[in-house]
């Protein structure tokens, strides 16, 4: 019969989170964990059914003289999957206080060994897509739900690493804890990424008009101006919550894609076309290739890889106004910039004024 701790062993393995590679994150944490014990070394080992891996600090082979003063067990779902290692040139006993700090440090390391296999699960996901969209948006709801604790693990170990780390005499290890948590919170916006893409649509009636001076007030210290709504917006089918996200998507969209030094600049308004209505989003960015405006609505497209993001925001926003009963498209616009439009039946007539983020 498979243990516990052997069946999380395999699921760990097989995910890619215990094979040899470079991890700045538990090379961080591993040598914020030497300074606080005062001690060379601290190393990160892992059962394999070849015996011990090491996967951060001094290998096996590469301790001869060095002592372990403490050990600390690396649990994962309930089963230990490893263990933190503290080394130094003689036997002795480390505080208690030291002992507990480390405890934190453990945690810290599971969670990273953690999120690197979910991540790995999130990339096999993104290869089954064509395979069966429903099943990709599945996967990705379990993905991000769960990614969400060893998220949280991560980022309270980097904080508290971060604080105790004196940038004058530490510089390198300051950095790498910068680096680490910077990659903690872009996972924590992916994960919100793929929540959003696995939520359900449901139905409703939303208040485009409230619910644009809503999304505007929220967002006023981020945009600052660059938004305006020409015209009144009308009531329309669908959920006041997801169409939120299909708004702030096409304004976070269309501010990403702006030239650099270049001011964003957006404008939203609406068209009745008798029992539908076609909301338009327009922006001064790079514009989207004629040949892509299908595309870009595809999960997991990035027209260009040097700007943050999964490549869901668009699909996402597809997927509710589809729910709804509409439609969505895009086009460059004459002179530069690009138009992303979606249609949603009627449930009354606009009202209100025009809104200018300031």
């Amino acid at each position: 019969m498979t243990s516990p701790t052997d069946a999380r062993l395999h699921d760990l393995e097989a995910a890619g989170a215990l094979t040899p590679a470079p991890r700045p994150r538990l090379d961080a944490l591993t040598g914020l964990a030497a300074r606080l014990a005062g001690v060379p070394a601290v190393a990160v080992d892992v059962a394999s059914a070849q015996g011990w891996a090491t996967l951060s600090g001094p290998a096996q082979d590469q301790r001869p003289g060095m002592h372990v003063v403490a050990e600390l067990p690396l649990v994962s779902d309930g089963a230990q999957v490893g263990v933190l290692r503290v080394l130094d040139g003689s036997p002795r006993e480390l505080d208690e206080g030291v002992v507990q700090d480390l405890s934190v440090l453990a945690d810290g390391v599971v969670g990273a060994l953690e999120s690197e296999a979910l991540a790995h699960q999130a990339f096999e996901a993104r290869e089954g897509a064509a395979r069966s969209l429903e099943q990709l948006t599945q996967v990705l709801g379990k993905v991000a739900h769960d990614l969400n604790n060893p998220l949280a693990a991560v980022a309270m170990s980097l904080e508290i690493a971060r604080d105790q780390v004196d940038e004058g005499s530490q510089a390198l290890l300051a950095s790498l804890l910068d680096r680490a948590g910077s990659s903690a919170l872009r996972m924590k916006r992916m994960t919100s990424d793929l929540l959003s893409y696995a939520q359900d649509p449901v139905a409703g009636l939303t208040d485009l008009q409230a619910e644009v001076e809503r999304t505007l007030g929220d967002l006023e210290d981020v945009l600052a101006g660059q938004v305006r709504v020409s015209g009144a917006l009308p009531t329309v089918v669908g959920d006041p919550g997801a169409l939120r996200v299909v708004l702030v998507s096409l304004i976070e969209n269309a501010r990403k894609f702006t030239h650099d030094g270049v001011e964003p600049q957006v404008e939203i308004s609406a068209e009745d076309l008798g029992g539908q209505w076609r909301i338009s989003v327009l922006d001064n960015a790079r514009g989207i290739p004629a040949e892509e405006c299908e595309r870009i609505f595809d999960p997991m497209v990035r027209l260009d890889k040097k700007v943050p993001g999964l490549g869901l925001g668009l699909s996402t926003a597809l997927r509710i106004v589809t729910a709804a009963g509409g439609r969505m498209g895009a086009a460059p616009r004459p002179g530069g910039g690009s138009e992303i439009w979606f249609t949603l039946p009627a449930a009354g007539r606009p009202a209100g004024s025009v809104i200018v983020a300031d």
